[in-house]
């Protein structure tokens, strides 16, 4: 049976091993080049992207925010065109009476007003239109504030007394503010009713030609006038001829018809009352 090795021995054994060794090893030789480097290695795979995940639920809407302070005010606007001035009042204590609620633009007629200042001047218009006011008399109230004008006929121009038929207002304007009105009804003409002796004859006649008009019954040398009634195209009489009765009261008057066709009612009218009307037929030129 072989003999085993002490510990102490084969320390001994590797310590001469040792020596042994660095007597036999040599000077350390120069050192070497460096080597080459390696060849880089191959770059790694990039990772593939993960799956998006399924989106979160919608959060809870947030509160209201409180509403902000009001802005300072901006300048004032520029200001604006002043508009058109309204119609005069009427004075509340003023008033008018006028004698005739039907009239034509030629007839007498008697304005009485009240409600004015003491001493008051005033005048008296006729409103046909918002434009169309002709003043046809003045005057000055009372010690009671009231006056009273008589008229001869409103006196208007021909032009005035064609665009005058209709209901209208007759108006008393007064310097201290008074004012009072009145409406009043203009007509073209009034039929009054034919004497009772007079009569009126005439024929048929062709437009533009003339015709014999006869009349009796009429005071003696009675001025007469004969007219179309409402013949106008503003609702006025054409005038056709005028002259005087004879001293029986009878006439013989020829005049030019120039009336579009139709049937008329003439009338003579006698400057003293007296008063005839009769139908006048109008037909058109032959061909």
């Amino acid at each position: 049976m072989r003999k085993r090795f002490s510990v102490a021995g084969m320390l001994a054994l590797l310590s001469l091993f040792a020596l042994v060794l660095v007597a036999c090893e040599g000077p350390t030789g120069a050192r070497g080049l460096p080597g080459v480097p390696g060849v880089p290695g191959n770059p790694g795979n990039a990772g593939f992207p993960g799956v998006q995940g399924a989106a979160g639920e919608s959060g809870l809407p947030g509160l209201p925010g409180l509403p902000g302070n009001p802005g300072n005010p901006g300048p004032p606007g520029p200001q604006g065109d002043a508009g058109a001035a309204g119609a005069d009042a009427l004075s509340p204590s003023g008033g008018l009476a006028i004698s005739k609620s039907v009239m034509t633009m030629d007839e007498p007629f008697t304005v009485t007003g009240s409600g004015f200042r003491v001493g008051e001047p005033l005048i008296v218009s006729l409103w046909i239109d918002d434009v169309i006011r002709p003043i046809m008399k003045s005057a000055t109230a009372n010690g009671a504030g009231a006056f009273t004008i008589d008229f001869d006929s409103t006196g208007q121009s021909e032009g005035v007394v064609a665009m005058a038929p209709g209901v209208r207002t007759i108006v008393a304007i007064g310097a201290d503010g008074g004012r009072a009105s009145e409406p009043v009804t203009i007509v073209s003409f009034r039929v009054e009713g034919p004497s009772p002796s007079t009569s009126l004859v005439v024929g048929a006649v062709v437009k533009g030609e003339s015709v014999t008009i006869w009349g009796a019954g009429f005071i003696a040398d009675e001025a007469v006038t004969v007219a179309a009634l409402n013949a106008l195209s503003g609702g006025g009489d054409r005038s056709i001829i005028g002259g005087n009765a004879n001293e029986f009261g009878a006439f013989s008057f020829e005049g030019i018809v120039n009336l579009d066709a139709g049937t008329y009612t003439l009338i003579a009218r006698g400057a003293e009352g007296s008063l005839a009307t009769a139908p006048l037929s109008v037909t058109e030129e032959e061909k």
